[in-house]
């Protein structure tokens, strides 16, 4: 049976001839003696439990800790890969416009340099052409002549 503290305070011994009886003193102490002894091991065990409690409890505050701090970095980590990749394909996407935009220009070049290529050679045929048919009507002129020269000839000699 455990002794409350009220207990101890409300014990009366016996009185005896000169005072308390003894026995009930010594009987009174031994149990109070074997409480407290109990209670004394009981809070140092949960002293201890708690002190380890404790650690633990700041042992797993300081993993807590580490892995928020670990979570915030890897995601400052995948936002500055994503900040880069953005970066990375705009900087590819305006590579492809400027390439594109400059084979179209050297397109358009070369489309502007044929057509005029073509035009002087379209102006050189009909120059030749023009000239190739005065050269045609001179000769037929010339045969014309030439018939008629035979046949005023023939018209004489008859």
């Amino acid at each position: 049976m455990s002794l409350s503290p009220m207990e101890i305070n409300n014990k009366e011994f016996k009185r005896s001839f000169r005072g308390y009886d003894i026995d009930d003193v010594d009987d009174f102490m031994e149990q109070v003696v074997e409480d407290y002894e109990k209670l004394y091991k009981e809070n140092s065990a949960l002293k201890e439990k708690i002190v380890a409690l404790n650690e633990r409890l700041e042992h797993y505050t300081t993993i807590e800790s580490t892995l928020q701090n670990t979570l915030v970095l890897a995601q400052g980590a995948a936002d500055q890969a994503k900040s880069n990749s953005q970066k990375e394909a705009e900087l590819i996407i305006k590579d492809a416009n400027d390439t594109a935009q400059r084979i179209i220009d050297q397109a358009h070049t070369e489309v502007v340099k044929i057509t005029g290529q073509y035009e002087k050679v379209k102006q050189e045929f009909q120059v030749f052409k023009n000239k190739y048919k005065n050269l045609i009507q001179n000769q037929l002129d010339m045969l014309s002549e030439i018939d008629e020269v035979l046949t005023d000839n023939k018209t004489l000699s008859a």
